[in-house]
């Protein structure tokens, strides 16, 4: 199976260089995505592991379309049923770029026909009645290259489901995680964050140096296809959970505002990590 790793635009290396850590085989590097390739197992543990990535999506197939009666024709020769049942709640999501169909709106309204049309003949029916687990469908166009996707996260990755409160302009999980790894921070050197907001460049420095997944704290869409091994989640799962170390850190976050600082203990606390959170105006660091 092929699947894409999507990320801010500079982080493609720190996907890559996580993927390679999972012995996960990279197949191709672009701008803002990954391309791994792998089974079940692979998925699941990108899915767990990744920390600079937005989200992971599985391939469904991949060809050029320049109408859209060729974007019809090739969705609907898809072997969807692989992937979806007569009552799957299918949601297309679309984007396109420097390509002749441009209308995203029009483009997932055919993928979305072609899928229903797929499925009528796949499994004798002439009614998809869509009432059970929704799947989302992505179709990205770029360069009159179309890729039809599988969204396996849901919420997207930067959710670890740690953060429930936010100050004003938070910085992302993935952005943050990004940040500290760019900075080569090592578990046995300090941390110092001086305005660290809602806190989430500490947590995820904690998170690294004592390396807990940033994925065990929530649950992703794919966890409820039918079509993968239930199995496969609850071994990565405890595989990620024995994987934590004790490893002592000392990470510091500090912030002017008192209401930032009781965030970042209760982010902190949900995240299951010890960081020193102190009250303290940048002006009087010395």
């Amino acid at each position: 199976m092929k699947f894409i790793a999507t990320c801010k635009l500079g982080l493609e290396s720190l996907v890559t260089r996580q993927l390679h850590d999972l012995d996960i085989e990279v197949t191709e590097t672009a701008d803002a995505r990954v391309s791994f390739s792998g089974g079940v197992e692979a998925m699941v543990k990108s899915l767990l592991w990744l920390r600079t990535a937005e989200r992971v999506l599985l391939v469904a197939a991949e060809f050029d379309a320049e109408t859209f009666d060729e974007l019809f024709e090739k969705t609907k020769a898809v072997f969807w049923k692989q992937y979806l049942k007569p009552e799957t709640n299918i949601h297309v999501t679309g984007k396109s770029a420097k390509s002749t169909l441009f209308s995203v709106s029009d483009c997932q309204s055919i993928v979305k026909k072609a899928i229903v049309e797929n499925l009528k003949t796949a499994y004798r029916t002439q009614v998809i009645p869509e009432g059970g687990q929704e799947i989302i469908v992505e179709v990205g166009i770029l360069r009159n290259h179309v890729s039809l996707c599988l969204d396996c996260c849901g919420a997207g990755l930067s959710r670890r489901g740690y953060r429930t409160y936010n100050v004003a302009a938070p910085l992302s999980e993935t952005l943050g995680a990004g940040i500290v790894l760019l900075s080569r921070y090592r578990a046995d050197s300090i941390l110092i964050d001086p305005m660290c907001g809602s806190g989430t460049m500490p947590i995820e420095a904690a998170m690294i140096a004592q390396n807990i997944a940033p994925g065990l704290g929530r649950s992703f869409a794919a966890e409820g296809w039918w079509f993968f091994d239930k199995g496969v989640w609850a071994r990565e799962r405890q595989n990620a959970l024995d994987a934590r170390t004790n490893q002592k850190i000392d990470v510091r976050g500090f912030d002017i505002d008192e209401r930032s600082i009781d965030l970042c203990k209760k982010h902190a606390k949900k995240a299951g990590v010890f960081c020193d959170w102190r009250v303290q105006n940048i002006k009087d660091f010395s």
